[in-house]
């Protein structure tokens, strides 16, 4: 009995979205300039087989990544027989393998692409939080500065608390809108105490360390949470693939199955022919899973009443069977 050969790709840490290996694109490289690319007739021919609708089905089930990893493995895997002695027993050409080439190097662009852009939003609102930090340190330093120059004056204790309601109500107070609007006010305040031609009030301002500089840092750090707030809104860091993502790795995915088809029925024929074996990350779209048949019941048993239920024994003619009595052993006491 000849050996079975099966070839399963061995997959390490990969996952929705995550960055194709150097090691697996210097493969993918090396192997795509051995094939001559298919041409338009037969790229429309290969698509015509499998429409978006299923590609996107089976791209939903698996991730991107680990896709990625088993179809290169499984690409050195063709390019072996494909060049081996066994070339002529396995139905599958090199142009359909060109074009499956071509999938798995659309899909690793795609993932590369997300991976850049999923980067740069997590960049801007990494900015954005550095910011919204840096303005409430601004805050307290100002607020304290301007409470040290009121101390328990009325009038400008009462001015704060204005300046501070003014701002929450053009927006809610736990945004970082609302804290750039905050420190706008605090800091029109402070210009308006500085202005003021009071040389007793000037005395406590002096001594606060209330300044010109203060106030602009203040507008400047409200200017910043403002601007990376804009930046960072609206964008979301997906973890998971996107449709566009999902489509090219439903289609990777069909072109695996057909090439696994292809070996299946050449390792029949030949069994030193390996078998393309999926591995866990495509396993649920190419494994072939049997179908599980229910049990059939037993027609004989189907109309056998009952022994210990009263009601089915008399409606069959019969009389319950009566349970043995039971004896306990009693345990003796040495």
């Amino acid at each position: 009995m000849a050996k079975t050969n099966e070839t399963s790709p061995k997959v390490t840490g990969a996952g929705a979205a995550s960055k194709p290996s150097e090691g697996a694109n210097r493969a993918l490289d090396a192997i795509v300039a051995r094939y001559a690319p298919p041409t338009a007739i037969q790229e429309q021919a290969y698509k015509s087989q499998f429409d978006d609708a299923t590609c996107l089905d089976a791209g939903n089930k698996t991730r991107s990544g680990l896709v990625y990893a088993e179809a290169s493995a499984w690409a050195v895997t063709i390019d072996k027989a494909l060049r081996s002695a066994r070339a002529s027993s396995i139905k599958y050409t090199a142009s359909r393998f060109a074009w499956f080439l071509r999938q798995v190097f659309a899909l690793r662009d795609a993932i590369a692409a997300h991976k850049t852009a999923q980067g740069s939003i997590a960049s801007a609102k990494t900015v954005a939080e550095r910011a919204e930090r840096t303005a409430r340190h601004q805050e307290e330093v100002l607020m304290a500065t301007l409470k040290s120059v009121a101390g328990e004056r009325e009038e400008e204790r009462a001015a704060i608390e204005a300046a501070r309601s003014t701002a929450a109500a053009a927006a809610d107070t736990a945004k970082p809108e609302a804290l750039a609007a905050r420190l706008e006010a605090l800091a029109d305040l402070g210009e308006g105490w500085l202005k003021k031609r009071d040389p007793v009030f000037q005395v406590l301002v002096e001594d606060s360390g209330l300044t010109k500089d203060l106030l602009e840092s203040a507008r400047a750090t409200a200017a910043t949470l403002a601007t990376s707030r804009t930046s960072a809104r609206g964008e979301r860091v997906q973890l998971r693939d996107t449709a566009s993502i999902n489509l090219i790795e439903g289609r990777v995915l069909m072109e695996m199955r057909y090439a696994k088809n292809a070996f299946d029925a050449a390792h029949l024929s030949d069994p030193e022919v390996a078998r393309l074996v999926p591995g866990p990350g495509t396993r649920a779209v190419l494994a072939n899973h049997p179908k599980k048949t229910p049990k059939k019941s037993d027609p004989k048993n189907s109309n056998t009443p009952n022994k210990e239920d009263p009601a089915a024994a008399a409606a069959a003619g019969g009389e319950p069977e009566k349970k043995k009595p039971t004896r306990r052993k009693r345990r003796r006491r040495r």
